[in-house]
């Protein structure tokens, strides 16, 4: 079954293009964006988790630990990033 993860549980509405799949969103796709792509949007209801739910709770503060090491990761490997967080 196709589910998401968002800020919440519930359910949420996932649009599907027919053709660009890999381009689909949570978001509502305008005309001009299926214009632009040439697709047709597909809409399909979802069950939605948490990103809590799914990775498990952050009672030791492991969430923001990882986004520290990734920017640490990336900073390293990248300059766009060393310049970008400078400012």
């Amino acid at each position: 079954m196709p589910r998401a993860v968002i800020d919440r549980p519930g359910r949420t509405t996932l649009h599907r293009l027919q053709h660009q799949q890999g381009s689909s969103s949570l978001f509502p796709l305008t005309p001009v964006n299926l214009a632009v792509w040439d697709d047709e949007d597909s809409p399909l209801e979802v069950e939605a988790t948490s990103l809590d739910t799914f990775f498990g709770s952050d009672e030791d503060g492991a969430d923001g630990r990882l986004v520290a090491e990734h920017l640490a990761a990336l900073a390293a490997g990248g300059t766009w990033l060393r310049d970008i967080t400078t400012y």
